[in-house]
């Protein structure tokens, strides 16, 4: 009977072979040149396969290749996958050994994007853990790299851990300060759009609301809903915004809209709800498709299920007629 390392091994060599890595070491070199952010992103998805405890296995089996082939990037990715275990574990001692070790590679494989990503990730640990200590110490690091290195992402991630670190400890105006420096660094679609620049405003527009400055929290709040009309939390700030200024019909009209909205998003999350569990009942006993239901119960498992408020009963009055009271009233 396989091992789980055996399985996990077994599993990495069809996937390179998928991916076209099981050709000659020129040609694996040429696709690691090449794609490192498309096979990155493969290896995680890969990963999402296996169970959680699985993933160590899998990382291991990376690291074997990695150290047997001598390439770095196999050994950056079983770093990275066995840090995001930790994380998830809250394991603080191999989260700390790990995103060392996947810092170090990324450096050496000038993989800007992931290094930073890393940067951010050790920051959060320390932000999710309570440590706001070390995550400050962490959080400013980050920025100071991102200078080194001239990195517009370093920049963004550095001035919204600080922005997030500011508003965590009560200092509302520096976290607007910093969220509006982050804000410097995104990009929008050309149509305007952009998911991340939506989330910043909508950070902004609760940081002016703990101020009490409604009309700044009316802007940002719209600027955040233009950047991305799926933001719910920033039509609660802008109705708040709305009612901070005595403005009851624009309160009103904003709540209605929100509410049209997740009844919208309560439907379509109901449908993928039943989509999965049925996908689940028809394939958690067969061998070949269990895998798959596993990872379609751990989705349903994670889901922030939408729910929707219970319309309050409005009172009704009934008054009983009597006879008609004396002429005299006191």
């Amino acid at each position: 009977m396989k091992t789980r390392q055996q399985l996990a091994l077994l599993f990495t060599i069809i996937l390179f072979s998928l991916i076209g890595l099981s050709t000659s070491a020129k040609t694996q070199k040429e696709f690691w040149s090449k794609e490192p952010e498309e096979v990155h992103d493969r290896f995680l998805k890969a990963s999402a396969y296996f169970h959680e405890d699985w993933v160590p296995a899998f990382a291991d089996s990376l690291e074997m290749l990695g150290k047997t082939k001598g390439m770095k990037e196999y050994l950056f990715f079983a770093a990275q996958l066995n840090c995001h275990h930790a994380f998830n574990k809250n394991d603080s001692i191999n989260f700390v050994h790990y995103s060392e070790q996947a810092r170090e590679l990324a450096l050496k494989l000038k993989y800007d994007s992931e290094y930073f990503g890393e940067l951010m990730n050790y920051t959060s640990f320390f932000m999710n853990t309570g440590n706001l200590k070390d995550a400050e110490k962490s959080a400013t690091f980050l920025l100071e790299e991102a200078k080194r290195l001239k990195s517009s992402q370093g920049l963004f991630f550095g001035y919204f851990a600080l922005g997030t670190l500011n508003s965590q400890t009560g200092n509302w105006s520096r976290a607007i300060e910093n969220f509006l420096k982050g804000a410097d660094y995104t990009e929008v679609d050309e149509d305007g759009h952009n998911g991340t620049l939506a989330q910043l405003y909508g950070l902004i527009a609760f940081n002016y609301l703990e101020t009490e400055d409604y009309d700044h929290v009316i802007e940002y709040a719209q600027k955040s809903i233009d950047a991305n009309q799926y933001e719910d939390d920033s039509y609660a700030a802008l109705a708040l915004g709305y009612y901070g200024i005595g403005d009851y019909d624009k309160f009103m009209e904003v709540y209605e809209m929100k509410k049209a909205q997740l009844e919208a998003a309560y439907n379509k999350q109901q449908k993928e709800i039943a989509d999965l569990k049925d996908f689940v009942a028809r394939n958690k006993a067969r061998v070949a498709t269990r895998n798959m239901a596993m990872s379609r119960q751990k989705k349903l498992d994670k889901m922030d299920v939408i729910e929707l408020a219970r319309e309050k009963p409005k009172p009704e009055f009934y008054f009983k007629e009597a006879r008609t009271p004396g002429k005299m009233l006191f």
